[in-house]
């Protein structure tokens, strides 16, 4: 069993026996000396071995653990988990301990995938039982409308999407299976709406687009690992707050939406000979786009 601290059984075992030991030659070299020198030697002992962690506690310590396969995010040379990874690694360099327990992923992955605790978005934080929103789209005649609308008076100038892909995409029923596409789709909707004189679009008591837009959870990005497509609503619901009463608010998510792509690596440089994929390509669109509006607000 390994102490907190790094130190042995073992070691704490021979620290006991040396202070023994010379206490037994103190007496034999003092045949006077006070029969009270036993109570600091018990004192010692005490002390030394209440910094030891029962064994009972240990063994429910060593069964935790942290790691989620597939969902570590991006950790940089100045954050907190390589901090703490290179403490524990100069703490086994002095005890000769490996830094990680057998059987278990190495700290920097259970660091990275490390989800909040004691923190309240009224959504789970768990992806199994986190159930499906559930989605009213337009009618299609209406949404193929609306999305050509999205793309000849928006996308043109801000360029967050790839038409072909988005329209292959919408043409075989992702949005049917995919929530993340799903999501997209709606904002998509909403911002077209706002350019079309289709009657279905028009409410009276709230801008065009909104019963699209209200369907949509944008913090449900902060308890799961950030993907494209929630990158992307972050820029949607930024266009389309910016064009109503709340346009406030949009300040405020542009700036979770350029952490969430930080915390997936987005803003950094590729070093490695080999060409981006089309998912990081509109990665970096979305996070561009995010860093332009953040300079416009």
């Amino acid at each position: 069993m390994q102490r907190a601290t790094g130190i042995s059984t073992s070691y704490v075992q021979s620290l006991e026996d040396r202070v023994k030991t010379l206490e037994a030659q103190l007496r034999e070299s003092n045949a006077h000396a006070s029969p009270q020198t036993g109570a600091g030697t018990e004192l010692m002992v005490r002390a030394i071995r209440g910094f030891l962690i029962p064994p009972s506690i240990a063994e429910e310590l060593d069964s935790l653990s942290l790691s989620t396969p597939g969902t570590q995010g991006f950790q940089g040379a100045s954050s907190q988990a390589r901090l703490v990874k290179a403490v524990v690694d100069l703490k086994s360099s002095y005890t000769n301990a490996p830094s990680t327990s057998r059987g278990q992923v190495p700290l920097t992955s259970k660091l990275c995938s490390i989800r909040p605790v004691g923190i309240s978005f009224d959504i789970p934080l768990s992806e199994d039982t986190n159930p499906r929103p559930k989605y009213t789209f337009p009618d299609d005649d209406l949404m193929i409308s609306l999305i050509s609308l999205y793309f000849n008076n928006i996308n043109d100038f801000f360029p967050l999407l790839h038409r072909p892909t988005f329209e292959r995409a919408h043409a075989t029923s992702l949005h049917l299976r995919d929530d993340g596409f799903g999501g997209t789709l709606l904002l998509v909707c909403a911002l077209g709406a706002r350019y079309s004189d289709d009657p279905r679009v028009r409410q009276q008591h709230h801008p065009a687009g909104m019963e699209w837009f209200a369907q949509v959870q944008l913090f449900q990005a902060l308890s799961s690992q950030p993907t494209l497509y929630d990158l992307q609503c972050y820029c949607l619901a930024v266009q389309f707050l910016e064009r109503t009463s709340g346009a406030r608010a949009s300040w405020t998510l542009v700036g979770v939406g350029i952490r969430l792509a930080q915390d997936i690596g987005t803003h950094r440089l590729n070093i490695r000979a080999r060409v981006a994929t089309p998912e990081e390509e509109l990665q970096k669109r979305a996070y561009w786009l995010m860093v332009l509006f953040d300079s416009q607000l």
